[in-house]
């Protein structure tokens, strides 16, 4: 039983370290109520037909199809068209319909017909195309290039039967290869791409830019490489339908000790305000953002080389941390897919790493980080939840959810300290009263193994529960509260149209316009800001909204590491809703020195 204590406060002199309040409201977040499952445990790579039992276990489901043009050589075999010089002929990838299908037939009958990202990598091509100007890794002509792309999709397309992906990337990670093509021409060929599928395929969902994992480093350089990415923007807003970026930290090991850096709660926010200011700005819409690969990276201080528990916890915890992250922003999240492996060798162990079976297809430690969401359901409805602003940075992160077939509350909790989080759940005017239920944690153990506790008994005073150091955590009790006439809370966010503002003063002005304000039920003013690593002391020293100084805050869970050069904040200021205005709203930030920059300003407003 000593174990206990680890997962419930049973002492009512116990300390509270954190308050998360709990509404019997729904909450609605764009047009999101419910849990949606694929949305959220998709992995990388096709499957072996003898694999696909061992995965689905797990609770995972592949989820994105990689490099197809690289596999067998397929681009780089093809064949030129005879009348037409420069471009493939399409009887080549006709020949090869069946072998271009094959697996990923295989993988949609075995996990029952999954949503799909497919990329291509986009770097080998057929020795008669003319590819001097990037190298020898690009084709001169975009157009030709376009049609290779054009001709896979459609051949899978016929291949399949009409079951092709429902998202296509059209090159992966285009930003690596920046030594060998300009940003423009993998724009231009974006567009061309597009055209080109949609006129035969208009159904087919195509995006990009498909960024590396320094998509999280925006605001470097006085966010140069945001404005190529605006740049991309300019033409995917008329001609493509999602924005895509890949998202990893970083881990350094030193002893005893360890520190995440690289991708953060912070940095996804400030990245993800960055695009829906600007798709709002430009079209005033929402744009759907797909995560492709996220994960855990480079490590420093380990031998990857070598198995370690203590890794595959690193692995495991910055999955579920970065999920709970994308869960928050689910309006704009059209999909996640982890990159986690069912089993690959080719790096050695550094690759077993991220591998959820071993050779055997037995499960490794790392398949936690899907068996932690298997039991999550699309009947699930969110509920409205308020983390506590207490004027620094939020430790807890929270998400709660009813499943109205069995009476079932789910609450759950990721814990961003290196020491134990205990937390008091509010539940509103007292509409529940927990006395016992059941934890499941993922958490790392004092031998610095990866344990996924599941279904623990546990007993609850005072409503306050206990999360393990850096570990997630959900909390199931039944009530017997109805929720057949719960009023439904619909969050909206309103940005300010200026993006991107330099701190040439100590004071930064913007604007955002609330078209409509309707019966309110919160209200929070979300900003980003990027100071200099070279000025610690900079600070937000004063916000205000319609000359109204707001006095309470949190900001969202941020690191920096080596070669970083910025520290990217996001605050969330709590407003009272009678200082908002319908139209125009004030908004004045004032910081103690000159330098940096505001990224993004918005307003989130919750009425019903």
């Amino acid at each position: 039983m000593k174990w206990l204590t680890l997962f419930a406060c049973f002492l009512s002199r116990a300390r509270c370290d954190y308050t998360v309040s709990i509404y019997p409201e729904i909450l609605k977040i764009g047009a999101v109520t419910h849990f949606n499952h694929g949305r959220w445990n998709g992995k990388n790579g096709l499957d072996t037909p003898a694999s696909i039992p061992h995965v689905k276990e797990v609770g995972t489901t592949a989820s994105r199809w990689l490099n197809r043009d690289m596999a067998g050589g397929l681009f780089e075999k093809a064949s030129e068209h005879p009348t037409k010089k420069g471009y493939p002929d399409p009887k080549y990838f006709q020949t090869h319909q069946k072998e271009i299908c094959t697996k990923y037939l295989d993988n949609m009958n075995g996990y029952n017909n999954p949503e799909v990202v497919m990329e291509m990598k986009g770097i080998t091509w057929p020795h008669w195309m003319d590819t001097s100007a990037h190298h020898g890794f690009f084709p001169n002509n975009i157009d030709a290039a376009a049609e290779f792309v054009f001709l896979l999709v459609d051949a899978v397309n016929k291949g399949t039967k009409g079951q092709s992906p429902k998202f296509f990337e059209v090159t992966n990670e285009p930003d690596s290869q920046w030594k060998n093509t300009n940003w423009t021409t993998f724009i231009i060929f974006h567009q061309a791409v597009s055209q080109k599928i949609k006129a035969k395929y208009p159904y087919m969902r195509v995006g990009g830019p498909t960024l590396t994992g320094a998509s999280i480093l925006f605001d470097r350089y006085d966010f140069r490489n945001w404005k190529r990415y605006a740049d991309f923007l300019d033409m995917g807003l008329d001609h493509l339908d999602f924005f895509s970026f890949h998202s990893y930290a970083s881990l350094d090991v030193n002893g005893d000790s360890h520190h995440f850096h690289g991708s953060s709660e912070a940095k996804l926010f400030g990245l993800l305000d960055l695009v829906e200011s600007y798709s709002h700005k430009k079209k005033n819409k929402l744009l759907d953002i797909i995560v492709s690969e996220f994960g855990l990276g480079p490590v420093s201080g380990l031998d990857v080389q070598k198995p370690s528990t203590f890794l595959d916890w690193a692995y495991i915890y910055q999955h579920n941390a970065q999920i709970f992250t994308f869960l928050q922003r689910r309006d704009v999240m059209r999909k996640v897919v982890a990159f986690l492996l069912s089993y690959t060798d080719l790096k050695g162990q550094a690759s077993i790493n991220y591998s959820i079976l071993d050779k055997t297809q037995k499960e490794r430690d790392i398949a936690q980080a899907f068996k932690f969401w298997k039991n999550f359901y699309d009947t699930m409805t969110y509920l409205r939840v308020d983390s506590q602003f207490h004027n620094a940075e939020r430790k807890i992160v929270p998400h709660v959810l009813v499943d109205q077939r069995n009476g079932s509350l789910t609450i759950l909790l990721h814990n961003y300290d290196q020491r134990p989080s205990h937390v008091k759940l509010s539940f509103d005017k007292g509409w529940f009263h927990p006395t016992s239920g059941k934890s499941t944690c993922e958490y790392l153990n004092a031998q610095k193994k990866a344990t996924l506790a599941t279904n623990q008994p546990i007993h609850v005073t005072n409503s306050m529960v206990t999360v393990p150091a850096e570990a997630s955590c959900y909390f199931l009790f039944h009530k017997s509260h109805s929720f057949a006439h719960a009023p439904t809370v619909t969050q909206k966010t309103y940005y300010s149209t200026d993006m991107v503002v330099p701190i040439h003063n100590t004071v930064v002005e913007v604007k955002v316009n609330i078209p409509s304000i309707g019966n309110l039920d919160f209200v929070r003013l979300r900003v980003g800001v990027s100071f200099s690593i070279k000025s610690p002391h900079q600070k937000v020293k004063a916000v205000a909204v319609n000359s109204h100084t707001l006095t309470s805050f949190y900001t969202l869970q941020t690191h920096s590491g080596p070669g970083e050069d910025t520290v990217w904040e996001v605050f969330e200021y709590n407003v009272p809703s009678n200082l908002l205005h319908q139209h125009n709203n004030d908004v004045k930030l004032s910081f103690s020195e000159t330098g940096g920059y505001v990224s993004t300003v918005a307003v989130i407003v919750g009425s019903h």
